[in-house]
This record gives C-alpha cells, structure tokens and sequence, in this order.
C-alpha cells in the first residue's frame, strides 16, 4: 500500500527561525501521528544548526496548500496534504512531546565549543527584537529598552555581567550566531519572539517572558514573569505545552 505524504512547503519561506522550527516540528508530528511521510524542502537554517533534520524527497507539485494553520484529523482519508501555517496555538502545541523536541533539534556538534565558551563569559542574556517589527507597529510590539532596564533592577541583574542581543538582521549567519548566544546565557531575558522562545528551550535557561498581551507598537508598559510563555504572554503553562 502506497504510504501518504504530509509535506509543508511553506518551511523556510513563511517566518523566520523561531516559526520555521515550530512549522518544521508540527509537520514532523502530525505526519508521524497520521503513519505518512513527511516532506519539505531543504531547509538551511534547520540542517545548519542541528543535527537530526531530515532530508526528504522532493515534494510533490501541484498541491494546494491547506488554508492558515488547518489541521485535519490524522485518520482523514487522504493522500497528500500540504500543511500551511505558524502552528504555534494550543492546539497545535499539544501535539508536541518535550523529548521529541529535544532529539529533534539537538545541535550540531560543531557548535558545542562556542557554547560552552559563551557559557563561560555570560550571565545573563537580553533578547531586544527590532527590525520587522518596527516595520509593522500595527501587528507587533516593540518593548522598549527601559522596560528590559526596570525589570533588570528588580530582580537584581543590572550588577550582574550583562550581553544584549538586539535582533535587527536577517541575514541567516547573524540568525544562527545570535541564536546561540542566547542559548548559551545562564539568564536569558525574553522578547516576544519565537525566536528567543526556542533558543530558551532548547539551551535549558532560566527564562523571563514578557507579557505583552494585546499590545502594539511601541511600549514603554511591559512587565516579565519567570518561565518560558509563548511570545503573547496568556498561559499560566510554559513551554512546551505537549505531553510528557
């Protein structure tokens, strides 16, 4: 019997890192879940960085992508399926198991020697996100720096040897330096970014998360919490969501 085919072509062109490792797990799972064949196409920034990204088949042409983060049932009768989205809410999120993740993305040895060096140097890491989101204040929330400095000064970080990472490019190579930088920070002070949100996960910090809820454009009115919360601060769950 000819096995079904979930591929997601969207991997690597719809968002930057932070979504594209979201896009690139759900589609893993959902695929495993529904006994098919996962496809995509290749994906640098993934095959970089870690270590156990599959390289697929080419995908199949002529497929009609399923409309923004659908998900059908994984005993759908179907043969192909194209997978459209960010995949980043609760439901979504459920799918995910913690050590499948983990194993998923595990870096590339390669890298190991430069985290352990940062991990030497920082204490704590600040994630600032610029760039797109200055370009679209309608959609997204830019936290100012003094917002970062208050929270600094309450818990107590402002003596502590700080790095900021303020994310302007999107040049994969500053992408991939800045990812483990903070990944490699024993504090890690979160943007509302995916990106940031992944490099938590994955480097086991100790996160803060703002909480910027519906807020856009500038702002000077951001508080953190501690925990790794999803870049729209509204869970009293972190990250990850799925089961154990």
């Amino acid at each position: 019997m000819k096995k079904r085919i979930v591929q997601m072509s969207c991997l690597g062109q719809f968002g930057g890192l932070g979504n594209q490792i979201f896009q690139y797990a759900f589609g893993k799972k959902f695929a495993q879940l529904a006994d098919a064949e996962f496809r995509h196409p290749r994906w640098i920034f993934g095959e970089t960085l870690f270590n156990n990204i599959e390289i697929t088949p080419p995908l199949v042409e002529g497929i009609a992508s399923l409309p923004l983060d659908f998900v059908p049932r994984v005993d759908d009768d179907f043969e192909i399926i194209d997978l459209f989205g960010y995949f980043q809410n609760s439901e979504h999120l459920s799918f995910l198991r913690e050590e499948e993740l983990r194993e998923w993305f595990e870096l590339h040895k390669v890298f190991l020697p430069m985290i352990k060096s940062l991990r030497g140097e920082q204490k704590v890491t600040v994630h600032i996100r610029r760039g797109d989101y200055l370009k679209a204040q309608n959609v997204f929330c830019s936290i100012s720096l003094n917002c970062y400095l208050r929270f600094l000064d309450e818990i107590g970080f402002l003596k502590k040897r700080l790095h900021f990472v303020e994310q302007k490019s999107s040049d994969p190579r500053d992408a991939i330096v800045d990812f483990l930088t903070l990944m490699s920070s024993k504090y890690l002070v979160r943007a509302n970014s995916t990106f940031s949100l992944w490099a938590g996960f994955l480097g086991n910090n100790q996160v803060y998360s703002p909480c910027v809820e519906d807020k856009v454009g500038w702002s000077e009115d951001v508080s953190f919490v501690k925990g790794n919360f999803p870049p729209i601060c509204r869970t009293t769950s972190s990250f990850p969501f799925g089961r154990s």
